[in-house]
């Protein structure tokens, strides 16, 4: 797939996206994730690339660009929002969004948080 190719897909959609009012800022957001995937998509036909060949690109992007949850669903949303636009087809890759939120740590611990935690193990 030529540059000038590529460059004509990224422009459609981001007009597409205008009609539909999309706020800039995510327009900007899903023309960059797009233009990446058309990137590692460049040698194939798009209307030919499956449901497997994407969950294998996020995969790549997971385990050697250690992608964040957010981007991961950022990603996975510009490429169904991409195909549904241009493509006018529903991919089903619902199954590959983040399914678990992660666990951390609190950043900050405020008195009443000691106190209740001091009051859970003196039992009071």
């Amino acid at each position: 797939m030529s540059h000038l190719l590529i460059q004509g897909l990224v422009s459609k959609f981001r007009q597409k996206l205008s009609i539909q009012r999309y706020a800039q800022s995510t327009i900007k957001r899903y023309r960059n994730c797009l233009a990446k995937f058309l990137k590692a998509f460049e040698k194939y036909e798009l209307d030919q690339v499956s449901e497997k060949n994407i969950e294998n690109y996020i995969a790549h992007l997971l385990q050697n660009e250690k992608i964040s949850d957010a981007y991961q669903k950022q990603m996975l949303g510009t490429i169904a929002k991409f195909y549904e636009l241009i493509y006018d087809k529903k991919l089903g890759l619902f199954y590959l969004y983040p399914k678990r939120k992660k666990s951390t740590l609190p950043k900050k611990l405020f008195v009443f948080n000691c106190v209740g935690l001091q009051r859970a193990i003196s039992g009071t």
